[in-house]
């Protein structure tokens, strides 16, 4: 499938999440998403993608799918950990972050008190984190050594 039709998928998901909440208020269905979900512990963050920068494209479609996760469970929170590589320089560090940032909260709307964005340090590559919190749980914190499965 290609990446346009996968992010214009996503996109109506998008769209029917938001057009059958109301107020902020979760789907009748979906009130507690992890509740039935055995690999996510209620009281732990959970690890939903890690990534190398690839593309602009690549990253919109997995910060959407972390959007779809939050909007599905109005009470956890998002939370982006973002490693600089050692050759990503701090400009395209920071040009990288303020993107993900105005998608998630300019284009996607996701409210700021919904996702924390942090820098996690330095990495061999540019790596990027996401991860969903259920309420009650810690937030993740950075670590040296990679989480990705692939990098």
């Amino acid at each position: 499938m290609k990446t346009t039709n996968i992010k214009a998928l996503i996109s109506l998901i998008l769209i029917f999440t938001f057009y059958t909440c109301s107020a902020g208020e979760a789907l009748p269905f979906t009130e507690n998403f992890f509740a039935d979900d055995p690999e996510i512990e209620q009281d732990k963050a959970k690890l939903i993608d890690c990534y190398t920068y690839r593309s602009a494209d690549d990253e919109e479609a997995r910060l959407d799918n972390m959007v779809v996760k939050l909007n599905a469970s109005m009470n956890a929170k998002g939370y982006i950990i973002r490693y600089r590589g050692k050759k990503t320089t701090l400009g395209q560090f920071r040009a990288r972050r303020t993107r993900l940032s105005q998608w998630l909260f300019d284009i996607r709307k996701i409210g700021r008190d919904r996702v924390t964005i942090v820098s996690g340090g330095e990495r061999t590559k540019d790596t990027t984190e996401l991860w969903i919190v259920p309420a009650g749980a810690d937030a993740p914190s950075s670590s040296s050594e990679s989480r990705c499965r692939t990098s």
